[in-house]
């Protein structure tokens, strides 16, 4: 069922209510100008560091106030100072147009706090301690220096919503990959994927700032960008003007995940098959708080197009759903006769813990099913058979944010004690996607399902020898 339209509505650069005051906006970038008239509820910028994040949102903020006659609205930062840079740049617009209630009343200095003549009020708030930040309601919000975000600040801060259902503005200099705002960006991503409105995201690199800026204002500036190339560590130039997540140190699949984005190897996702390929969809079972997760493999090409993830928590029909999905990746063997043969897909099954009554469903279900039980030596072999495929050109994966994502965060680490190598994603982040993909291609390489492939393999090549014996 389709959703309703986003309760928040859009801020526009010009409002008069009644006709009274008519609140005109000072002059905006193009980039800032699809800020303050996005209609998305949540917005998620991944900005370079200078470009003018906190005016832009300066703006849309005192818009959306302005709008919101009577409404509570946040600018949160995380310590007062910064907080105080965004209530400073609101006031200079505020008092410029003429907004504020007159004299001493529009505005207290001390608690960072601006009182509009519509009623509305803006309150500029440090979250360095997120339990001061409990108790009031707010429309519009912005968090500035999102990048510093904390779990905690997050959920509150996004909690003070509920009650009118109000847009955000999430905008900051990215930090690294696993980090909340990269978690935010995240979910933005996916968000943004379905196409419902709700959800939009923007990235403002240091190009982005060239482009708008006088031919004469270009050269200097490409003269300043290129001068921090040349001093900055390459990591950190990339974070704070191009605007790129930093990769974790830890990460496995990070480098080469960048790589294949720079050089364009991602392929677009498809939900079809290629035809007369025969197909392995491997699942990670999911249970609880985690997702479940199919990843369909063609053995013809080891390339992924699409992924099928199922909400953690409720498996009724789950079994079900699997076969369904997996049977979209049937594809045509010819005709024997007026008989249509097809290439039914293997399905590989986790079948760890509460995965085995999934499993043993499914094959209830489906006749062409094999088990996967992942430890940690057939996830190191499949860890580094993905990585070295990745590397090589001996898999290929879709351009899909989220698969990316978590293939980017997804990491190693060795017990100083045992030696002994682990596998998965930091505290905060999901690797459902990625576990999948190790299924398919380990399956596919070591597993049972290539032992079963081999086997047909021998087979066929016995009965070619009976018939053409030497």
């Amino acid at each position: 069922m389709a959703r309703a339209a986003p309760p928040a509505t859009p801020p526009r650069q010009e409002v008069a209510p009644g006709n009274v005051v008519e609140f005109v906006l000072p002059p905006l970038f193009p980039y800032q100008v699809r800020l303050v008239s996005s209609r998305a509820w949540e917005l998620v910028i991944v900005s370079a560091t200078q470009i003018g994040k906190t005016f832009a949102c300066a703006c849309w903020l005192l818009a959306t106030a302005w709008e919101h006659p009577g409404t509570l609205n946040w600018w949160c930062a995380p310590t007062k100072k910064q907080a105080n840079n965004g209530y400073e740049t609101m006031k200079r617009i505020a008092q410029s147009a003429g907004i504020l209630l007159p004299g001493r009343q529009g505005f207290t200095d001390g608690k960072m706090i601006l009182r509009l003549i519509n009623g509305a009020r803006i309150e500029c708030r440090s979250w360095k301690n997120p339990a001061n930040l409990q108790g009031d309601s707010i429309y519009g919000l912005v968090v500035d220096e999102a990048g510093l975000l904390t779990s905690a600040a997050r959920a509150i801060i996004s909690s003070r919503r509920s009650a009118y259902l109000g847009p955000a503005r999430y905008i900051g200099n990215p930090a690294a990959s696993g980090s909340e705002f990269w978690l935010l960006h995240q979910q933005a991503t996916e968000e943004k994927e379905k196409g419902e409105g709700y959800w939009d995201v923007l990235k403002w690199t240091w190009k982005t700032r060239h482009d708008a800026l006088s031919p004469e204002n270009q050269v200097r500036y490409v003269y300043f960008i290129e001068n921090e190339r040349r001093t900055l560590q390459p990591f950190e130039f990339a974070r704070l003007y191009d605007a790129d997540w930093a990769v974790p140190e830890k990460s496995i699949f990070g480098a080469v995940v960048k790589k294949l984005e720079k050089e364009g190897k991602l392929i677009a996702p498809d939900k079809t098959p290629h035809p007369g390929h025969s197909y392995l969809v491997a699942w990670d079972i999911g249970v609880t708080s985690d997702y479940t997760v199919g990843a369909p493999l063609c053995l013809n090409c080891f390339s992924i197009s699409d992924y099928y993830r199922d909400r953690p928590g409720d498996t009724t029909g789950l079994p079900a759903k699997i076969v369904e999905y997996s049977k979209l990746w049937r594809t045509s063997a010819g005709k024997k006769g007026d008989e249509q043969l097809w290439n039914e897909p293997q399905i590989v099954v986790e079948k760890n813990g509460l995965g085995l009554v999934i499993f043993n469903e499914v094959a209830r279900l489906y006749k062409k099913v094999q088990g996967w039980e992942t430890d940690n030596l057939n996830k190191r072999t499949a860890v580094f058979e993905v990585l070295n495929r990745l590397d090589k050109g001996g898999l290929t994966i879709p351009k899909i944010a989220a698969m990316l994502n978590e293939l980017t965060v997804y990491e190693s680490q060795q017990n100083p004690k045992t030696q002994t190598w682990t596998f998965g994603a930091p505290a905060g982040a999901k690797d459902d996607i990625v576990m999948a993909l190790l299924i398919a291609v380990g399956s596919a390489t070591s597993g049972a399902a290539a032992y079963i492939e081999m086997m047909k393999r021998q087979l066929a090549r016995m009965q070619e020898a009976e018939k053409n014996p030497k």
